[in-house]
């Protein structure tokens, strides 16, 4: 993972070796994750086909060194400062957070009712079909291509796939029986460029799926073309009225030093960005850490 290097790839920024543990620092990506930002702000259409974009240039990179991502899902793709997406958790845990900060972020998101997780099966509503009909399937990059469809359904509904859904059982069983999420859900402005990407992409036959380099072949001249011209000019307006993490992300900053040395543990979490990267002054400090400077 420190060999990967990409814009739309979090950086791994260090690690740390503390009583025979390893936890990866990995940059701080300030708005947390795309889930979050769905939920808090209507986001225009070209941004969207901009993200999408950008998952494919991701994608399209870690195929290339054959890495296979394994749980591609919204709350694993983070949201910088300017709306850019970053690929994440590439099948690791790679974020540490306060308890104090879990519990605020905890409560910030029942302000805004129940979360993507709760309302959905979570990570089982991205997986593709082979998956859940054998626990021998290896993953391969077509595995992600469905995950990825999914991924598109969400940025274009903006809410989580199969919410009516009883129970994760119901999800795998239909899931393996064909249903996809209801594209009577995604709104009349979507471009067919995108469900026909869509489509593609979560065939059930993994062979009929395209790889990510057809996928970003197909859609990149149609966003080029009709949706980044508009970019700037929606950028502009998300960011007026855009209010999300950062304001968790001022607190941490706020944090003193003696909260590490009070004796309070830091814990695994699989929230969408990493705390820990605001502490880098203190771990390059520290002789437990083994810092990976980016060049």
């Amino acid at each position: 993972m420190a060999s990967l290097s990409h814009e739309r790839v979090v950086k791994l920024l260090g690690v740390i070796m503390e009583d025979r543990e390893c936890s990866l620092v990995m940059e701080l990506i300030p708005r947390g994750n795309l889930a979050v930002m769905l939920e808090t702000v209507p986001v225009p259409m070209s941004i969207k086909g901009r993200i999408i974009v950008e998952i494919l240039e991701g994608m399209v990179y870690l195929t290339e060194r054959r890495v296979i991502h394994k749980d591609i899902k919204p709350g694993n793709i983070l949201v910088d400062k300017d709306f850019h997406i970053k690929i994440a958790d590439l099948g690791l845990a790679t974020c540490m957070m306060w308890s104090k900060l879990t519990r605020e972020e905890s409560r910030r998101r029942s302000r805004m009712g129940r979360s993507a997780e709760a309302r959905g099966a979570g990570t089982l509503s991205y997986m593709a079909p082979e998956h859940l009909e054998s626990v021998h399937t290896a993953s391969t990059e077509k595995s992600d291509v469905y995950s990825f469809a999914i991924v598109v359904w969400f940025v274009l509904a903006g809410t989580e796939p199969y919410a009516n859904a009883r129970s994760e059982e119901q999800v795998s069983h239909c899931v393996r029986q064909g249903n996809r999420p209801a594209e009577s859900l995604l709104p009349e402005e979507a471009p067919v460029e995108m469900t026909q990407l869509m489509r593609r992409c979560w065939d059930h036959s993994p062979l009929q799926r395209p790889t990510f380099q057809e996928g970003y072949n197909f859609f990149l001249p149609f966003y080029t073309k009709k949706l980044e011209p508009h970019v700037e000019e929606d950028l502009l307006n998300l960011r007026e009225s855009y209010e999300g993490p950062e304001e968790l992300v001022e607190k941490m900053k706020s944090l003193s030093m003696d909260y590490l040395s009070a004796g309070e543990h830091w814990t695994n979490c699989e929230s969408g960005y990493s705390a820990l990267a605001l502490m880098m002054s203190y771990f390059q400090s520290s002789k437990r850490i083994l810092l990976r400077r980016s060049e």
